[in-house]
């Protein structure tokens, strides 16, 4: 028999073999024979055994206790984040390991326990993250890497409609790592990674998951399904999220309120139930060097607000009403896409395109009333990223966003006027690598044009160009430590509601007047307000390898015509 080409072995009848071993004195020979006719049967025995043993090897045995496996595939994730600015940043990541201990029924109370991150909340129906201090416009609230088309950063009564429990992952940056996402997220950025588009073929034809929850304070019920189709080449994803709660349980009274006991509720903290349902769908096409995909989704909820205000007038002073129920009624239906290639061409790394259509509604009841005050905002933004290749040491990102936003209100007590909001933005970020020491710099041009309609009777149109610019520097001090450094000079334009606001907001229990409006008269202040200017920088050291890691940052803003609400004197509140 042959088992190369170069070595040859002849074979020999099994009873000579017999006879030569027969012959053979092993007490006085301690060396091979020199008989090549013996030494040739051994091999031939040696090579025998040797390939029954494979052959057992190779053969399943019949035996009750042998188990066969089905294929398991093990592989990373193969898609890249939707957030990778490639800056020297401060950055929060919950990956889906993460999100299982942490996961809760609200963006807010999900991040709450991050360092340097807390929630804002009229309720757990609408939990904000308030991120170093900062929360409304000054934070970007993100889906799928573009906005999510609500209005949560007006009022912190609007609620975020990113859903956690239907996350892969979620991300925050901070400080000037914001500066891809616009001059206006000053104190951060909340991405939330979807389910809804999927961007990865599943392990086999499918995979999934269901997850039910229940919290006893609340006594809350949700119950999550995921389910992924297709194959290497396509993929259909479909969601559902069903959560019912009840107001809070609590110990003693819901609040201090001695004057008039009869109304101060015991045991129970009223107006602070949920009830949402959202569901969604989506496709992708993947092919070697990209994929593209899209979803829609559906989100229906509504939850009550606690407490906004013991009484307020409807009327005028002494003629007032008590309010012991408010009310939002959400709706939202969103459709999100993405296109991605990797490698195009040599030099660029990955193109990307990402987009959103969203119409949202959502209307403030009161227990006492039949009227509704309603809100619209109908939003679309268009977002291209280009990661050009590294060249001699440089590498770097640079893109473009294309938002509209079409605000509208009507009812009894709406407090602000029809206005179209259009921002046109276009960044650049670059990086060098010198050895241990990485240096970035990056700027972004914006202009936003807000159109508002006062009652068909007055429009009038608000221009503002802003410049931001960013600079940091990575060291590398040892094996596993690193030291980062900051300095970014961002400009935000005021956005509607802080303009243009006057008249009651009922859910806030407030009555709101904008920076365009002179007091006490009301009229007009020419031009409004100026761009709100602020200076940063922050300092952080890190230790990214060992058994224990972490980082310390230090941070400081300085602002110029910081943008906020204050009461405007006595002689100005009337009935609370």
């Amino acid at each position: 028999m042959w088992l190369g080409p170069h070595h040859r072995f002849e074979s020999c009848a099994i009873g000579n073999c017999n006879h030569a071993l027969r012959n053979l004195d092993l007490e006085n020979e301690h060396r091979l024979p020199s008989n090549p006719i013996l030494l040739r049967c051994l091999v031939v025995v040696v090579l025998w055994i040797a390939g029954e043993r494979v052959n057992a090897q190779q053969t399943v045995p019949k035996s009750t206790n042998l188990f066969v496996l089905d294929e398991i595939v093990v592989r990373a994730d193969e898609t890249a984040p939707l957030i990778d600015t490639r800056l020297i940043q401060s950055r929060t990541l919950l990956d889906a390991a993460d999100l299982q201990l942490k996961i809760a029924p609200s963006l807010g109370d999900t991040l709450m326990w991050e360092p340097g991150i807390t929630s804002s909340s009229f309720g757990p129906g609408s939990s904000r993250p308030v991120i170093r201090g900062f929360s409304g416009d000054r934070v970007r609230m993100l889906s799928d890497g573009v906005g999510t088309g609500d209005i949560s950063q007006t009022s912190p009564d609007h609620a975020v409609t990113a859903e956690s429990l239907l996350s892969e992952e979620i991300e925050v940056l901070r400080g000037p790592s914001t500066l891809e996402f616009g001059g206006s997220a000053i104190g951060g950025v909340v991405n939330v990674k979807s389910k809804s588009i999927p961007r990865r073929p599943p392990a086999k034809w499918y995979e999934g998951l269901s997850s039910l929850r229940w919290e006893s304070a609340s006594r809350e019920r949700t119950g999550v399904t995921a389910l992924t189709l297709g194959n290497e080449n396509q993929a259909f994803q479909f969601n559902v999220l069903r959560s019912i709660s009840q107001d809070y349980d609590i110990p003693g009274k819901a609040r201090l309120n001695p004057s008039d006991p009869t109304t101060n509720p015991e045991g129970t903290l009223p107006n602070t139930w949920t009830d949402r349902l959202t569901a969604s769908g989506g496709a992708s096409k993947f092919w070697e060097k990209g994929r593209v995909g899209a979803s829609i989704t559906r989100i229906e909820s509504e939850y009550g607000v606690p407490f906004h205000a013991d009484a307020h007038s409807h009327i005028g002073p002494g003629l007032t009403q008590e309010v012991n129920g408010v009310s939002v009624d959400l709706e939202q239906l969103r459709f999100n896409g993405e296109f991605v290639l990797h490698n195009p061409i040599r030099a660029i790394d990955e193109f990307e395109v990402r987009g959103i259509w969203s119409e949202y509604q959502h209307a403030e009841s009161e227990s006492a009333s039949v009227l509704d005050n309603d809100f619209s905002n109908t939003e679309t933004e268009t977002k291209l990223d280009l990661t050009h290749a590294r060249f001699r040491g440089f590498s770097g990102r640079m893109g473009g966003t294309w938002r509209t936003i079409d605000f509208g209100s009507r009812g009894p007590e709406v407090n602000t006027p029809d206005t179209i909001t259009e921002n046109i933005a276009g960044y650049v970020i670059e990086n060098l690598e010198l050895g241990p020491l990485k240096l970035q710099a990056g700027g972004r041009f914006e202009t936003q044009i807000i159109d508002v309609n006062f009652a068909n009777v007055r429009q009038e149109r608000l221009t503002y160009d802003s410049q931001s610019l960013s600079a940091g520097l990575e060291l590398q001090l040892w094996d596993g430590f690193e030291f980062t450094a900051n300095w970014s000079r961002a400009r935000r334009p005021p956005n509607s509601a802080e303009l243009f606001s006057n008249g009651p907001h009922l859910a806030a229990g407030t009555f709101d007047i904008g920076a365009w409006y002179r007091i006490p008269f009301l009229k007009p202040n020419e031009g409004g307000i100026d761009l709100e200017r602020s200076e940063n920088y922050e300092f952080s050291v890190r230790k990214t390898k060992g058994r224990l890691t972490g980082s310390v940052t230090y941070f400081n803003y300085n602002f110029d015509n910081y943008i906020f609400v204050t009461g405007i004197g006595p002689g100005w509140d009337f009935n609370g």
